[in-house]
């Protein structure tokens, strides 16, 4: 079972924004402060375990589940452009929404549910059987305000301690509690 990021839009703040928030004057820093959100937002998405820009990702599974539903991880879901699956004699077969499942993204995290009447088909058995891509997260613009605030505060205690080195231990060097309270805020518990 493993879940694989095929293609992602991490940027969700542009740079002059982040200057403002930084008050600094110049594009010099630019460089340093894009690498900077691009590290902020993976940071977020890893310890919410949601899916911040669109993400599009492959879910593969061992087998499908006793149950009826299929929970998709990184919230929140937007679509499935495919549930796919090997037979038992090893064909690759699809199953389609509408005909064979229904798709909840309205739920937290999104799933997948068996059309009435429907059963889960028998996979050859073998490792990685069941493959689901699916596409996450927000539109452009659609962001919450709090997870921006949370990357322009990321962003902030970065640039001012850029440095490897130190001569303060690091565990003097703590994120902001906002940072912190606004993580909790946001944080996901996985289902994979």
């Amino acid at each position: 079972m493993g879940l694989i990021r095929l293609t992602t839009t991490p940027t969700i703040l542009d740079i002059a924004d982040l200057r403002d928030h930084l008050r600094i004057d110049g594009v010099q820093d630019d460089a340093a402060i894009g690498a900077m959100q691009r590290a902020a937002v993976d940071y977020v998405e890893r310890q919410t375990r949601t899916q911040i820009g669109t993400g599009t990702y492959r879910l593969t599974l061992d087998g499908f589940p006793p149950g009826r539903e299929i929970r998709i991880p990184r919230p929140p879901l937007k679509s499935v452009e495919a549930v796919k699956y090997m037979d038992a004699e090893g064909a690759l077969l699809e199953l389609w929404e509408g005909d064979d499942f229904t798709l909840d993204a309205d739920s937290q995290p999104g799933r997948i549910v068996l059309a009435p009447g429907k059963q889960w088909p028998a996979t050859d058995g073998s490792a990685n059987s069941v493959i689901i891509e699916f596409t996450a997260g927000h539109e452009a613009g659609e962001e919450p305000d709090t997870i921006k605030h949370l990357i322009r505060l990321i962003v902030g205690a970065w640039f001012e301690c850029r440095e490897g080195a130190t001569d303060r231990r690091f565990d003097e060097i703590p994120l902001p509690f906002a940072v912190t309270a606004l993580l909790e805020m946001h944080r996901f518990i996985e289902v994979v």
